[in-house]
């Protein structure tokens, strides 16, 4: 479910409106954040750690609004919530799409995504949700750890799901660093928001036990 958000009431009203015409209105931040205790808590509870990861993401996406905001037939909407789209790789080195709902509780999310997991792991459908706003994108590069990333995109206009991307961690000074790139819509956030978001995803996985 979306709301329509009042533009004129928007302290970014004229930002908005500067970027909403670009052919190419998305920046991309890449950063790195500390996931020892991430990997910590999920090796303790027998969690994913890469789904422990993408609901903490989710749930910080929806603590954040510039990040349920969409573009929606020249409009900004708020959607009440945001799921994921994620990647998912397969056997043969393919990858197909699945799409995992937004949950009350880390365990739920974990136990829901790896029965999901399985199943789809069983079928070979690509299966784009292209008319699906209330979605962030997700990709994992295990392989290596960026330093940048830039995405595949149609460059259609009013386009404004954000991108994730996270790479393979790596040991710094007794620490896991993960690399993350976050890519969003100008006409709808700044890097203000993007960087707010990042310390609040920080903050969330410092408090893990």
């Amino acid at each position: 479910m979306y709301q329509p958000f009042d533009i004129e009431k928007w302290n970014r009203k004229h930002t908005y409106h500067f970027f909403k015409t670009y052919d190419d209105p998305f920046f991309n931040i890449c950063s790195t954040i500390d996931a020892t205790r991430l990997h910590s808590f999920s090796k303790k509870n027998n969690f994913s750690f890469n789904l422990t990861l993408l609901y903490y993401v989710l749930r910080t996406v929806n603590d954040t609004v510039e990040f349920r905001l969409r573009l929606l037939n020249g409009n900004v909407v708020l959607f009440d919530t945001i799921h994921c789209g994620s990647t998912v790789l397969h056997d043969d080195n393919t990858f197909t799409f699945c799409y995992f709902q937004f949950t009350d509780t880390v365990k739920e999310f974990n136990d829901e995504g790896k029965k999901l997991l399985h199943d789809h792991l069983q079928r070979k459908e690509l299966h784009p949700r292209s008319h699906d706003l209330d979605l962030i994108y997700s990709s994992s590069i295990p392989w290596t750890s960026f330093t940048s990333i830039t995405h595949a995109r149609n460059h259609k206009t009013g386009e404004s799901i954000p991108r994730f991307a996270f790479g393979k961690y790596f040991e710094e000074n007794g620490t896991l660093r993960l690399p993350i790139s976050v890519e969003v819509n100008h006409a709808l956030m700044d890097g203000y928001h993007v960087g707010k978001f990042l310390n609040d995803l920080q903050q969330t996985l410092n408090n893990l036990t």
